[in-house]
């Protein structure tokens, strides 16, 4: 099977701050806050924030073994390069798959998002016209020196930290006397209609979808400087503030809320409670702002997986002489092709595909990541030395444990089709790969 060299074509000048702002990017508070606020509060009603600090804590455990594996593979593929490096070659190539679909999915979601809200702002411009807008827009910017393209992420993460600020001292301080309401009423958000632990567990995924991207430093581990000390610094400052800021958001949020049951009529029910704390022209300045960072998210996206999609290319993932071309940069170093390929695709999955589906399917993809890389934290630290000279993860093994059971008692509470056929397609693949790929020099 011919091989290709895993040479690193990447300069290392990104800075700890600026791919702490490409992984708040990718994050995106205000973005994550706005597309799964309505779905959660839909499955867990008046515990919505107990869904969300259930998927902090999964959050914060998977941040840790991110952290200690990162600085053990750094490889431009981050996760992908970590799974395959510890846990072998064809639990790699079964993973390949999900990372495939990842890379398309989880830019589409916010593509997809980000247009529907600037239609609702400017009627006349059609959807599809808009996505593939953005998706043109976002494919040049990608193309670009990957330091020039973390300046814009790190502009764009300012608007859109301040809209969500914003947001967050208004429904804090600007809806009445509601703050006071929380305190006296020992937490209003608790005071709603209860629901069952499994409507608690069904929005657990979409929280995990909103904290998702504190591992993205790990995707341009041959681009960051000083990788072995800042890598993990990254990973958690990243997971800290988005929990800070998601869980001070969705706090905010639902204090504002009258009545559960009549916000939950409206299809978007953050907007409608924008609405009701700073107006119509409030409304209008920071649903601009989602815009700007959703259309940041997706760049974000794209940028770290066109780099998961070459490191496949170097493993000899895609299919033949399609390794040489998605395995190719441009004279930035970008991996121009696999850029091109996610836009063609995100057009495509934005046009067939609703948000909703979209936001499950990535929610259950990143559960069994997930897993895959608890599996590997515990392999590797059982069979690998593990010296003082890199970081490792505090309170081992509790931080893995915590992760697995909170991963388990996620995924079972998903859908059981969208389950089931996810790992059929994993292990499908990690079967082709270890009985006919390799056997056959596939």
């Amino acid at each position: 099977m011919k091989t290709y060299s895993t040479t690193s074509v990447f300069i290392r000048s990104l800075s700890l701050f600026k791919v702490v702002s490409i992984a708040l990017s990718a994050i995106s508070p205000t973005t994550s806050v706005f597309l799964v606020y309505g779905f959660c509060l839909q499955e867990a009603g008046n515990k919505i924030l107990t869904a969300f600090t259930i998927g902090a804590c999964i959050a914060i455990s998977m941040a840790f073994c991110y952290a200690e594996l990162g600085v053990l593979f750094p490889r431009t593929g981050g996760a992908y390069s970590i799974i395959s490096s510890a846990l072998g070659p064809s639990i790699g190539y079964g993973s390949s798959i999900i990372f495939i679909s990842l890379g398309i999915i989880i830019s589409s979601t916010f593509i997809d998002a980000a247009a529907d809200y600037l239609h609702s702002l400017i009627s006349y411009l059609p959807v599809y016209t808009i996505e593939l807008l953005f998706i043109g827009i976002i494919t040049l910017l990608a193309l670009g020196k990957i330091s020039e393209s973390s300046i814009v992420a790190s502009f764009m993460v300012f608007i859109e930290l301040s809209v969500i600020v914003i947001f967050t001292v208004g429904g804090f301080f600007l809806n009445g006397n509601r703050l006071g309401n929380l305190i006296v009423d020992n937490v209003n958000i608790f005071s709603f209609n209860s629901v069952g632990m499994q409507g608690v567990l069904l929005a657990v995924v979409p929280a995990l979808f909103a904290f998702n991207g504190y591992d993205w430093p790990l995707y341009f581990s041959e681009e960051i400087k000083d990788p072995q000390k800042n890598l993990p610094k990254a990973v958690l400052i990243a997971v800290f503030l988005a929990v800070l800021i998601e869980i001070l958001a969705i706090t905010s949020a639902t204090i504002s809320i009258d009545d559960i049951s009549r916000i939950l009529r409206f299809s978007d029910p953050l907007v409608i409670i924008t609405k009701s704390i700073f107006g119509n022209m409030g409304e209008l300045f920071l649903i601009s702002g989602v815009i700007v960072a959703m259309f940041d998210a997706a760049l974000s996206s794209n940028l770290a997986f066109s780099r998961v999609y070459l490191d496949m290319a170097r493993n000899n993932i895609w299919p033949g002489s399609i390794n040489h071309v998605m395995s190719s940069t441009n004279r930035n170093n970008v991996p121009k092709w696999s850029l091109v390929l996610i836009g063609i695709c995100n057009f495509f999955v934005c046009v067939i595909i609703p948000v909703d589906v979209l936001i499950n399917i990535v929610g259950i993809e990143i559960l069994i990541i997930y897993l895959l890389i608890v599996i590997s934290s515990g392999y590797t630290r059982l069979h690998r030395d593990c010296s003082n000279d890199r970081f490792m993860m505090p309170l081992w093994p509790l931080m893995p444990i915590i992760a697995f059971f909170g991963i388990i008692f996620a995924i079972y509470n998903q859908p059981s089709i969208l389950v089931v056929t996810i790992f059929a397609v994993f292990f499908i693949f990690v079967a082709y790969d270890f009985y006919f790929r390799r056997k056959y020099s596939i």
